[in-house]
């Protein structure tokens, strides 16, 4: 499996072997692409993942870069990489879907993904307000 983001665009490619024997059977299974347009679903995830917070009583300041946030500006882009994987491995609903994804060679099904998504405390999508993380069909309150 591999994920590539360009663009504003997460695309997800499963490879696999056509035939385990031959090295060159590699072929293309599955595709996927998900697109983030929303600014506030991006200041959600930064939010969520420890980046930056909403600072109180700044006017005119949206965000503001804290910790990890402001050292990944220093950072190489594979070391930049590498802290945004171990941010997302370390919630408990994103490890388990690779954990998942890592032992089964593939992608877990919508309906176990939701679950463990609901059990880790995600809510489906009628919340409602700017401190929403949108993620597919469930959202981080």
């Amino acid at each position: 499996m591999f994920l590539v983001y360009s663009n504003g665009v997460f695309s997800l490619y499963e490879y696999g072997f056509l035939d385990a024997g031959v090295y060159n059977s590699l072929s293309l299974l599955r595709h996927r692409r998900y697109r983030i347009e929303d600014p506030q679903i991006r200041t959600a995830a930064g939010r969520y993942l420890g980046l930056f917070r909403r600072p109180d009583g700044k006017k005119g300041v949206g965000h503001e870069l804290i910790g990890i946030g402001r050292r990944l500006f220093s950072m190489t882009f594979r070391g930049r990489n590498l802290v945004f994987v171990r941010l997302i491995l370390q919630h408990e609903v994103f490890h388990r879907v690779f954990r998942e994804s890592f032992q089964s060679h593939g992608i877990p099904s919508r309906w176990k993904s939701g679950r463990w998504q609901l059990s880790c405390g995600f809510h489906p999508l009628e919340s409602e307000g700017d401190d929403v993380l949108s993620v597919g069909a469930i959202v981080i309150a």
